[in-house]
């Protein structure tokens, strides 16, 4: 696959210039730079931007408020389009990308024989719906839930809404009394313009709540998937003579 041998070259030219190559001798952070491990970063860094993009299409897709948006209720859950249905969909698009890119680039799975990538692509998505019930589901709903109210500016509402209610006595104790209606007019629309300014700042906690515990999740799943592919899914029996990966690959 020339997209492949194109990517390895890559890797060899960046680590045989003099710059790149002294941080192969620092210790601990070679291990990193080794080419299985650095293109699982790489690759799950880009599944991570699928997911992130994927997720703003869909919620820019859902209209206004689309994270606190309900969908349907099941027994009495609210399914919401932002914290449900998104989750799930992006979880989908992401996982796709990930199989393949993990299998061609970073595992170096070669065979695409039926059986083999039947049994691959199971390992490979029951280990993808683990980390998503743990992670994109129960994490991100945790982390949401926690984060939101504290974003919420409790303190700043309270207060406006004080200084509302006692502006509106002060208001009706001055008025005249054949100019009652006038003042409730007021405060009629200046009731309005603060429920849309507080739906507009929930809106906003709630799209910051929501960013947070997705980069949150997206650690913990990048991490938990990489040891289900290492250990599981593409585990290789070693050979003696087997030669090293960029030379197996580039064969």
């Amino acid at each position: 696959m020339k997209l492949k041998i194109w990517y390895e070259n890559l890797y060899e030219k960046i680590f045989s210039i003099r710059f790149f190559k002294m941080f192969l001798k620092i210790p601990g952070l070679e291990k990193l730079l080794q080419y299985e491990i650095l293109s699982y970063l790489v690759f799950g860094f880009l599944t991570t931007v699928v997911s992130f993009v994927s997720s703003a299409l869909l919620l820019k897709a859902g209209g206004e408020n689309a994270v606190d948006k309900t969908v349907f209720t099941v027994f009495g859950f609210n399914v919401k389009w932002g914290v449900h249905i998104v989750q799930v969909l992006s979880w989908v698009i992401s996982v796709l990308f990930a199989y393949v890119t993990n299998k061609l680039f970073v595992f170096e799975s070669r065979s695409w024989k039926p059986k083999v990538v039947a049994k691959e692509m199971s390992g490979f998505f029951g280990a993808r719906v683990i980390s998503l019930l743990l992670f994109d589901l129960l994490l991100f709903n945790v982390v949401f839930m926690l984060i939101a109210p504290v974003l919420k500016p409790a303190a700043k509402v309270d207060t406006a809404s004080q200084a509302a209610a006692t502006q509106t006595l002060t208001d009706e104790a001055a008025a005249p009394a054949d100019s009652e209606l006038i003042p409730a007019g007021k405060d009629a629309a200046d009731a309005a313009s603060g429920n849309r300014a507080a739906d507009n700042e929930k809106k906003q906690e709630n799209t910051a709540a929501y960013w947070i515990a997705k980069v949150l999740a997206a650690v913990f799943t990048v991490v938990f998937n990489y040891v289900a592919s290492k250990l599981v899914i593409f585990r290789k029996k070693k050979q003696d003579g087997e030669p090293p990966q960029s030379e197996a690959a580039a064969v």
